[in-house]
């Protein structure tokens, strides 16, 4: 058999694939930027994905906009919660690490990732998740006590029962989240002053 090396033709199918693939992804989040923007009733619509082995979601009624191929810039000497910076609309928004918030290790930044644009009280900042599951409506529980103990625990606003998958999905609150991002914003001002009072 042909090795791929001397095969070009198995390489030059390997790709296509891989873009048919992402056009497919461009196209489902074109969908859901549609459906979020022509929603009538935002209350019961969730956005959900999959990402670091976690059913996660976020109510559409925070998510500013959805985004692919995107390039996000490290800061460097920065905290381990921020994964980089973006040029949004002329804006520099900040992306926190989910990976890092939910103590797991960061993978390395591919084009079927996605990112998310959250905006509570008019602070925007971004997200980067694996897997995008799409919109659903959900009926939203209570936080169980037995996630306390889990590191994702301050993050989460409620559950749900994912029969298709068998999983339980958490609800993040983007609040939250904004709190984390303001927090870093804040120690990073704090240790600007502090280095400007050390030089004089």
């Amino acid at each position: 058999e042909l090795s791929e090396v001397n095969n070009p033709f198995q390489g030059k199918k390997r790709n296509e694939q891989r873009e048919d693939a992402i056009m497919k992804k461009s196209r489902k989040i074109s969908t859901l930027l549609d459906f979020i923007q022509n929603a009538s009733r935002l209350d019961d619509q969730y956005f959900m994905f999959h990402h670091g082995g976690r059913y996660l979601s976020f109510n559409i009624s925070g998510v500013q906009e959805i985004l692919r191929a995107v390039t996000i810039e490290t800061v460097p000497e920065s905290s381990p919660d921020n994964l980089g910076i973006i040029n949004y609309r002329g804006e520099i928004i900040r992306i926190l690490n989910l990976w890092h918030l939910l103590e797991q290790e960061t993978p390395a930044v591919t084009l079927e990732m996605t990112l998310i644009i959250l905006n509570v009280e008019d602070e925007l900042f971004g997200i980067l998740v694996e897997e995008v599951l799409g919109v659903h409506p959900l009926t939203i529980q209570p936080r169980p006590d037995s996630l306390k103990a889990d590191v994702v625990w301050p993050l989460v606003t409620g559950v749900s029962y994912l029969k298709d998958y068998r999983k339980l999905l958490l609800v993040l609150n983007p609040e939250r989240l904004r709190n984390v991002h303001l927090k870093e914003l804040t120690d990073e001002k704090k240790e600007r002053v502090d280095a400007e009072s050390d030089s004089e």
